[in-house]
């Protein structure tokens, strides 16, 4: 099943007032870490918020090598060419992906267009997951794809609502420190189907706006960076993962 959204693959625009779900990372004072705020209203919604997705979008979104590594541009997945750096003989870390024209360092991410299922009048709000949390966007994506009705026809994406939950984890730029923590995205359920009722009056008029919004990764100030622990970098975080 083909999930389409139409991105501009052009630099971020410069406005910030849209809604994303952001992550409150450790240490901050705003709220309890793990749980998810929305980056206009500030509302906590606990450590589980329930969302309709009605689009995503793969992107590969370069980031400055300089901390705090800052987005510097956007592409559509391969639609430029990269080489591949390894880790060191014995290192720790995985491949990454190198745009040659600037050294930076490229990563695959997607964008989600979503519904607050218990109040879906207020609007698309954006989930914006950085690497950390692909393993469980993939899992995420491929349930998305082959989600079924009672009838046995394929769902279209917005056919059902979904839990997404996040988790304490160990930080991996400090994985001997056991007191260093991050908030990551770790757990995605099936939860209702969507009633005629919320199709017709919420969802289906929204979903002319996802083809035509510019879904791009959160804007940094969000903490859409690499490294949690940067002095005077926001830890509440778009980064989601």
């Amino acid at each position: 099943m083909e999930v389409t959204c139409n991105v501009c693959w052009a630099r971020r625009p410069k406005e910030t007032n849209k809604s994303y779900l952001a992550m409150v990372q450790p240490e901050t004072t705003t709220s309890d870490p793990a749980t998810w705020r929305n980056t206009v209203t500030n509302e906590n919604y606990g450590p589980t918020v329930r969302v309709i997705p009605l689009a995503f979008k793969a992107v590969w979104v370069e980031r400055s090598k300089d901390p705090p590594h800052l987005t510097v541009d956007r592409f559509k997945p391969k639609s430029i060419d990269l080489y591949i750096e390894y880790p060191n003989p014995g290192a720790r870390g995985f491949p990454m992906m190198i745009n040659p024209s600037s050294g930076n360092k490229v990563e695959e991410l997607f964008v989600y267009a979503c519904l607050l299922a218990n109040n879906p009048n207020a609007g698309i709000i954006y989930l914006s997951p950085t690497v950390r949390s692909m393993r469980t966007c993939k899992s995420w994506n491929a349930l998305l794809r082959c989600q079924r009705l009672s009838s046995g026809k394929a769902a279209p994406i917005y056919a059902f609502s979904w839990d997404l939950t996040l988790g304490l984890v160990q930080n991996p730029m400090q994985p001997n420190n056991h007191n260093e923590k991050i908030a990551k995205f770790v757990r995605v359920y099936k939860a209702e189907i969507v009633s005629p009722d919320l199709f017709y009056m919420t969802v289906k008029p929204q979903l002319a706006g996802t083809s035509n919004v510019a879904m791009f990764a959160a804007p940094e100030n969000f903490g859409d960076f690499e490294d949690f622990k940067t002095k005077n970098v926001n830890k509440t975080t778009g980064e989601n993962g």
